[in-house]
């Protein structure tokens, strides 16, 4: 890990992101004091595909069988007349006792 001041990252920055992207870690301090890290982005967000399929072998998630999109397209549009309300709604769950 190398710890650089922010003067030397403002000046340097393009050989520090170099280091960063062959794996070295870049704190940036200032007055002596570690203020942020610069790390590879392959490191700190990793491959939201490849974390999908590890959860689904798990058995945590379970994909989609597909037509979701299909189906609400299919159903036509909420109106837009006073009683397609949210309010509208709450007043007819609570007299209705939900």
């Amino acid at each position: 890990m190398r710890i650089v001041s922010i003067t030397e990252a403002k000046e340097r920055l393009s050989a520090l992101l170099d280091q960063v992207a062959a794996g070295e870690d870049v704190v940036i301090a200032q007055r002596g004091l570690p203020v942020a890290r610069i790390v590879a982005v392959s490191r700190s967000y990793p491959d939201p595909q490849g974390r999908a399929e590890r959860l689904e072998r798990a058995g945590v998630l379970t994909p989609s069988r597909g037509g979701s999109l299909e189906i609400l397209l299919s159903h036509p549009p909420v109106g837009t007349s006073k009683e397609a309300g949210v309010l509208h709604a709450l007043l007819d769950e609570r007299a209705e006792g939900r």
